[in-house]
Formats: C-alpha cells, sequence, structure tokens
C-alpha cells in the first residue's frame, strides 16, 4: 500500500520543543495506534503506526533527553550534554559541527524504516538556546536528506515549523532569541506556527495556576498544544470505511503559500474547538458555530483572525458533517479573510468512529499576531539601551548573518511590516 501522503517526520529541539515532540509521539503509539488496529480490524487499511510517523529529538542537555519517551535510537546529543547557556548562535555552531550526527540520525529513523514524510515538522522553543540555534541547521539538513536526495517531490513536500515563545515573565534575552529564532528558521520553512506559552498560561483557570508546579503547567501547555496539532497529524490516513476528505500536504503547503509575500516563510496559527454529541449522534454546536469558536478563543496565540490571507479547516468527528453546514461554515471563514475581501479556505474531513465529539482545527496563515509586534518593539527598546549585556561564548558567524540583536529587531520589523 502506497502511503507516502500520509508519511510525517517530526523533530523537536531543545527542553521545548522535544517535550512537546514526546507529547505527539506518544499520541501517536496510544490514540493512533488504536485507530489503525480497528481498521486493520475492518479490513480499512494495513498501516501500523510506525509505518508513517517518525520522530527524532535533538538537545544539548542530556538530563532533558532521558526524560523523554522516544526510543534512544532517535535522540541525538550534541556538545557536553550539559546546555550551551541559552545562547542560540552559539549552539548553532555546535549543531554545524556535528551535521553528520543529525542526518544519519534523521535518515535511519526515515528511510531507513522505509519512511518517505511528505509531512515535516520541525518543534522547537524560540527563547531557548539549543531549540533556537539547532532549528535552522535542522532545517537545512531535512532539505539534503528528503529534497537534495529527490526522495520526495518538493511541490508534495510541507516543511512547518511549531515555535513556542516564552512566557511573559521570561523577558530580556528570551525575547531577543525568539525574534533571532523567527529570523533564521522563517526563511527555511513553508510556514511557521507560533504557539504562545503565555497565551495558553492565561487561560489556565486562577485556582489552578495556584496550586500546581511548574512542571505541572508544562505537561498542561504540551497537552493543549498537541491538541491543536493532532488533527494535522492524522487528517491523511485510512482509519474509516466512510469517504474522508483528506486534506494532504500539498493543500497544506498551497495554503501557506497563498499567504506568502516575501521570500520569508508564513507566519501562521492554529485555532481548535470542540462539541460534544447528542444522543443521535450530532454535533449539539453548529459547524459554524466551532469554527467560530476556534478563531475567537481556541488560537495558539492572540491573532487577528480576519488579517489571515489564507486558511485550512480540517473537520474530524464520529461522521460526515452534514453538507449544508459545511457550506456554511466555509463561506463565514472565508469572508472574514484578508480584512473582509474574503479568500481560500481549503478544507478536509476526517472521520473517527471511536470519536464522542465534534472537533475543528484551522491554520490561519498569513496572520497578524500581536504577541509579535509586542516582541520587536520591547526587543528594539532593549538593545537602543545603555545597558551592558552578559558575555556569553560565540561563534564567527557567517559574513551574510547580522551578528547584533538590535540589527535582528529591525530587519525582523522591517518584514513583518510587509506582511
Amino acid at each position: 500500500m502506497d502511503v507516502s501522503g500520509s508519511q510525517i517526520f517530526a523533530m523537536g529541539l531543545g527542553q521545548g520543543g522535544t517535550r512537546v515532540l514526546d507529547a505527539v509521539a506518544e499520541f501517536q503509539r496510544s490514540t493512533v495506534s488504536q485507530m489503525l488496529t480497528f481498521a486493520r480490524s475492518m479490513g480499512i487499511s494495513t498501516l501500523r503506526v510506525d509505518d508513517y510517523f517518525s520522530s527524532v529529538a535533538l538537545n544539548t542537555n542530556i538530563r532533558d533527553l532521558n526524560i523523554l519517551h522516544i526510543p534512544e535510537e532517535s535522540r541525538i546529543l550534541i556538545g557536553g550534554g550539559k546546555g550551551c547557556g541559552g545562547n542560540p548562535e552559539y549552539c548553532k555552531g555546535i549543531a554545524n559541527a556535528n551535521r553528520d550526527l543529525i542526518r544519519n540520525t534523521i535518515t535511519v529513523n526515515t528511510l531507513g524504516r522505509g519512511i518517505m514524510p511528505h509531512f515535516c515538522f520541525i518543534v522547537t522553543s524560540l527563547g531557548g538556546g539549543s531549540g533556537c540555534g539547532c532549528s535552522p541547521v535542522a532545517a537545512d539538513i531535512i532539505d539534503e536528506v528528503f529534497i537534495q536526495r529527490h526522495v520526495v517531490n518538493p511541490n508534495d513536500f510541507v516543511k512547518i515549523g511549531i515555535g513556542l515563545l516564552p512566557f511573559g515573565y521570561e523577558s530580556g534575552r528570551y525575547e531577543e532569541n525568539a525574534l533571532w529564532g523567527m529570523k533564521n528558521l522563517l526563511p527555511r520553512l513553508d510556514g511557521l506556527i507560533i504557539a504562545d506559552n503565555e497565551w495558553f498560561y492565561e487561560r489556565i483557570p486562577t485556582q489552578v495556576r495556584g496550586r500546581v508546579g511548574i512542571n505541572e503547567i508544562f505537561d498542561q501547555i504540551n497537552r493543549e498544544i498537541l491538541k491543536q496539532i493532532k488533527l494535522l497529524t492524522i487528517s491523511g490516513l485510512p482509519i474509516s470505511q466512510e469517504q474522508d476528505l483528506v486534506m494532504d500536504s500539498t493543500d497544506l503547503k498551497n495554503t501557506i503559500l497563498e499567504a506568502k509575500t516575501s521570500d520569508y516563510g508564513v507566519l501562521c496559527c492554529l485555532g481548535r474547538a470542540e462539541s460534544p454529541v447528542d444522543a443521535e449522534g450530532n454535533s449539539r454546536s453548529s459547524l459554524t458555530n466551532l469554527v467560530q469558536m476556534a478563531v475567537l478563543q481556541g488560537t495558539t496565540t492572540q491573532a487577528v483572525y480576519t488579517s489571515a490571507r489564507s486558511a485550512a479547516l480540517i473537520v474530524a468527528g464520529p461522521s460526515s458533517p452534514k453538507v449544508s453546514e459545511l457550506h456554511e461554515a466555509i463561506s463565514w471563514l472565508g469572508s472574514q479573510l484578508n480584512d473582509g475581501a474574503g479568500g481560500t479556505v481549503r478544507w478536509g474531513n476526517a472521520v473517527i468512529s471511536s470519536y464522542d465529539r465534534f472537533e475543528v482545527v484551522i491554520l490561519l496563515a498569513g496572520v497578524e499576531m500581536p504577541r509579535i509586534k509586542d516582541l520587536i518593539t520591547r526587543v528594539k527598546a532593549m538593545t537602543g539601551s545603555n545597558e551592558p549585556r552578559e558575555e556569553q561564548p560565540s561563534y564567527e558567524p557567517p559574513p551574510d548573518e547580522p551578528t547584533s540583536q538590535g540589527e535582528w529587531a529591525d530587519q525582523f520589523q522591517q518584514w513583518s511590516q510587509n506582511q
């Protein structure tokens, strides 16, 4: 069976990125494995999880790697094992010095297992040093493995980053790193989905925040991020006797490309909402209401959804949505794009018989995010001050790579104004 259109490679970098990746991989091993087992028993599919999903975790801190559930052969430790001091420039140099190790580990865990992915996700924290610094190098190596070797058709290969913004209290260097990371990673991606830790944290009930520790907060945020991205990782799987309308890699790629206005990748966010089913198996909320809740209340960061240039909609539930409801929901979302001028909404439908709810996930491409504007303003203010910054070890950057964080902020602001 040809499963190339469904196969996925996901790579997590740094502490934040590998923890989210670990949650995604665990979801694949448990929930998706059960779905595929049922599909095989019904004669719908011959797939197993290992036939279509592969992951690799990379970090400079050995303790963070050792707590993961990801198999040891899928982990990469570079550097001395004690981190890189929150310095992405320095960590980028370490990653470049270990390109062969990274390339070989990706190759063994994908091509070595017969996986030739059309979906690629790079998950990283944009505030730290390891994930932020390694992610541009990893993105280049992924191109070397799959594109330059002609393993996949580049027109069918979509490479999406999931970037975790720092908490609001993580100012200073973390905010500078976030802009540095976006500046370096965006040109190497089709799109970068922003997931804002502070945005998720603010939506955790106050009484919960007051009685749990930071690790529990991280776990809860990671679970929320998983809810947002999981449909992107299963929408192309044969898991139902009904005819799914698949959201394949080309659909996602074209949605993102339609929002592209420069040589950089496209800033994106996800929105999600769900509704329980009634006794007859129908959603208690209309599909249009779910779409509205997703873009108004369920996004991965604060977003001006009407500013998005294009969108992709995935609907999941125990049965296919009614055509009239689907038409109404897509029409409403399309009419909101481009500040009300309208835009294209590509869509897919995943019928999952075990679901007790209807769920929508929306990718908003080329969308305005107030947190990004705030980061630019704050970094420019910090780098324009007379306060000295603690010196950290660094490597010598290429001649065409700006060195000061202030210069990154200026260039990123100029780019974002053209978006």
